[in-house]
Protein backbone atom coordinates (compact mmCIF):
# COMPACT_ATOMS: atom_id res chain seq x y z
CA UNK A 1 0.00 0.00 0.00
CA UNK A 2 2.64 2.34 1.02
CA UNK A 3 4.03 1.89 -2.64
CA UNK A 4 1.24 2.27 -3.96
CA UNK A 5 0.95 5.78 -2.25
CA UNK A 6 4.44 6.72 -3.00
CA UNK A 7 3.45 5.97 -6.86
CA UNK A 8 0.61 7.50 -6.91
CA UNK A 9 -1.85 4.82 -7.57
CA UNK A 10 -4.15 5.74 -4.75
CA UNK A 11 -4.51 8.77 -3.12
CA UNK A 12 -4.84 7.25 0.66
CA UNK A 13 -4.54 4.02 2.32
CA UNK A 14 -6.16 2.70 5.84
CA UNK A 15 -3.77 0.73 7.45
CA UNK A 16 -2.57 0.18 11.25
CA UNK A 17 1.01 1.38 13.01
CA UNK A 18 3.34 1.43 12.35
CA UNK A 19 2.34 1.73 8.78
CA UNK A 20 1.09 5.09 8.99
CA UNK A 21 3.92 6.13 10.65
CA UNK A 22 5.75 4.77 7.48
CA UNK A 23 4.22 6.31 5.19
CA UNK A 24 4.92 9.36 6.25
CA UNK A 25 8.49 8.94 6.38
CA UNK A 26 8.87 7.61 3.06
CA UNK A 27 6.13 9.63 1.11
CA UNK A 28 6.89 13.10 0.82
CA UNK A 29 3.78 15.35 1.52
CA UNK A 30 1.71 12.54 3.15
CA UNK A 31 0.67 13.18 6.68
CA UNK A 32 -1.92 11.12 8.16
CA UNK A 33 -5.78 12.42 8.44
CA UNK A 34 -7.33 10.19 10.46
CA UNK A 35 -5.88 8.22 13.63
CA UNK A 36 -7.17 5.41 15.95
CA UNK A 37 -10.78 5.50 14.61
CA UNK A 38 -10.89 1.52 14.67
CA UNK A 39 -13.17 -0.06 12.61
CA UNK A 40 -15.29 3.31 12.98
CA UNK A 41 -15.43 6.62 14.31
CA UNK A 42 -18.01 5.87 17.29
CA UNK A 43 -16.83 2.40 18.19
CA UNK A 44 -14.81 1.07 20.62
CA UNK A 45 -12.42 -0.90 19.53
CA UNK A 46 -9.26 -2.06 21.87
CA UNK A 47 -6.83 -4.76 22.20
CA UNK A 48 -7.75 -8.28 24.25
CA UNK A 49 -6.49 -11.23 25.72
CA UNK A 50 -8.69 -14.03 25.82
CA UNK A 51 -8.29 -17.42 27.40
CA UNK A 52 -10.40 -19.91 28.83
CA UNK A 53 -12.36 -20.37 32.42
CA UNK A 54 -10.19 -23.75 32.57
CA UNK A 55 -6.95 -22.33 31.95
CA UNK A 56 -7.93 -19.32 34.68
CA UNK A 57 -8.56 -22.04 36.95
CA UNK A 58 -5.76 -24.57 36.11
CA UNK A 59 -3.31 -21.67 35.57
CA UNK A 60 -4.03 -18.65 37.03
CA UNK A 61 -0.43 -18.36 38.80
CA UNK A 62 0.77 -18.11 34.90
CA UNK A 63 -2.04 -15.16 33.98
CA UNK A 64 -0.75 -13.88 36.78
CA UNK A 65 2.88 -13.49 35.74
CA UNK A 66 1.91 -13.25 32.15
CA UNK A 67 -0.42 -9.96 33.33
CA UNK A 68 2.27 -8.71 35.19
CA UNK A 69 5.16 -9.13 32.30
CA UNK A 70 2.68 -7.62 29.62
CA UNK A 71 2.71 -4.16 32.20
CA UNK A 72 6.62 -4.34 32.63
CA UNK A 73 6.69 -4.60 28.93
CA UNK A 74 4.91 -1.52 28.41
CA UNK A 75 6.13 0.22 31.07
CA UNK A 76 9.42 -0.43 29.57
CA UNK A 77 8.47 0.78 25.70
CA UNK A 78 7.01 3.69 27.57
CA UNK A 79 10.44 4.82 29.24
CA UNK A 80 12.52 3.59 26.43
CA UNK A 81 10.71 4.58 23.19
CA UNK A 82 14.33 4.49 20.75
CA UNK A 83 15.29 1.28 22.58
CA UNK A 84 11.73 -0.09 22.37
CA UNK A 85 11.94 1.17 18.49
CA UNK A 86 15.43 -0.97 17.96
CA UNK A 87 14.05 -4.23 19.44
CA UNK A 88 10.88 -3.89 16.86
CA UNK A 89 13.35 -3.98 14.42
CA UNK A 90 14.50 -7.10 14.75
CA UNK A 91 11.20 -8.73 14.24
CA UNK A 92 9.42 -6.62 11.45
CA UNK A 93 10.88 -6.81 8.29
CA UNK A 94 10.56 -3.72 5.60
CA UNK A 95 10.08 -0.75 7.94
CA UNK A 96 13.13 2.17 9.15
CA UNK A 97 14.19 2.78 12.45
CA UNK A 98 12.39 6.47 12.50
CA UNK A 99 9.10 4.90 11.23
CA UNK A 100 8.81 2.55 14.25
CA UNK A 101 10.48 5.76 16.17
CA UNK A 102 7.50 7.49 15.37
CA UNK A 103 4.62 5.21 15.30
CA UNK A 104 5.98 4.61 18.72
CA UNK A 105 6.03 8.51 19.98
CA UNK A 106 2.44 8.54 18.38
CA UNK A 107 1.29 5.70 20.80
CA UNK A 108 3.26 5.91 23.56
CA UNK A 109 -0.05 7.56 25.74
CA UNK A 110 -2.02 4.33 25.06
CA UNK A 111 0.21 2.02 26.20
CA UNK A 112 -1.52 1.56 29.58
CA UNK A 113 -2.78 -1.85 30.60
CA UNK A 114 -5.02 -0.98 32.37
CA UNK A 115 -8.42 -1.53 32.45
CA UNK A 116 -11.17 0.70 34.21
CA UNK A 117 -15.25 0.52 34.45
CA UNK A 118 -15.17 2.26 30.92
CA UNK A 119 -13.97 -0.70 29.29
CA UNK A 120 -17.08 -2.54 30.26
CA UNK A 121 -19.01 0.58 29.41
CA UNK A 122 -17.51 0.96 26.17
CA UNK A 123 -17.90 -1.88 24.99
CA UNK A 124 -21.62 -2.23 26.19
CA UNK A 125 -21.88 1.23 24.39
CA UNK A 126 -20.00 0.82 21.29
CA UNK A 127 -18.48 -2.16 20.33
CA UNK A 128 -21.64 -4.61 20.94
CA UNK A 129 -23.94 -2.30 19.20
CA UNK A 130 -21.45 -1.88 16.35
CA UNK A 131 -21.43 -5.70 16.19
CA UNK A 132 -25.02 -5.91 16.23
CA UNK A 133 -25.88 -3.57 13.56
CA UNK A 134 -23.50 -5.52 11.51
CA UNK A 135 -25.42 -8.52 12.16
CA UNK A 136 -22.33 -10.90 13.52
CA UNK A 137 -24.04 -10.77 17.25
CA UNK A 138 -27.87 -10.37 18.65
CA UNK A 139 -26.56 -9.12 21.64
CA UNK A 140 -24.01 -9.50 24.29
CA UNK A 141 -23.49 -8.61 28.04
CA UNK A 142 -19.64 -8.35 28.40
CA UNK A 143 -19.77 -8.53 32.36
CA UNK A 144 -19.53 -11.78 33.10
CA UNK A 145 -16.77 -12.25 30.37
CA UNK A 146 -14.50 -9.41 32.05
CA UNK A 147 -12.04 -10.45 34.33
CA UNK A 148 -10.15 -7.75 36.39
CA UNK A 149 -8.76 -10.23 38.62
CA UNK A 150 -5.29 -10.32 37.27
CA UNK A 151 -5.26 -6.87 36.23
CA UNK A 152 -5.75 -6.37 40.34
CA UNK A 153 -3.30 -8.97 40.79
CA UNK A 154 -0.31 -7.49 39.06
CA UNK A 155 -1.43 -3.85 40.01
CA UNK A 156 -1.41 -5.24 43.92
CA UNK A 157 2.31 -7.40 43.35
CA UNK A 158 3.70 -5.34 40.69
CA UNK A 159 3.09 -1.23 41.41
CA UNK A 160 6.33 0.22 39.93
CA UNK A 161 5.18 -1.18 36.50
CA UNK A 162 1.89 1.16 36.84
CA UNK A 163 3.55 3.86 38.52
CA UNK A 164 4.64 6.05 35.64
CA UNK A 165 0.40 6.44 34.36
CA UNK A 166 -1.48 8.80 35.55
CA UNK A 167 -4.47 7.97 37.80
CA UNK A 168 -7.78 6.44 36.54
CA UNK A 169 -11.04 8.84 36.80
CA UNK A 170 -12.01 8.29 40.00
CA UNK A 171 -15.80 7.03 38.25
CA UNK A 172 -14.06 4.84 36.45
CA UNK A 173 -11.76 3.11 39.32
CA UNK A 174 -12.23 -0.45 39.99
CA UNK A 175 -14.03 -1.40 43.37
Amino acid sequence: MITSLKTGAVDAIAVWEPFPSVATTQVPGSSIVLHGAGPCASCYDVPLFVTSKKVIGDKKALVEKFWAAHAEAMQYTRKNLDEAAEITMRYVEGIELDAVKVSLKKDAESMDPRLSKAFAEGLKSKAIPFLVGLGRIKDLDPAPFVNYDFQKAAIRSHPQFFADLKPIEARYQLD
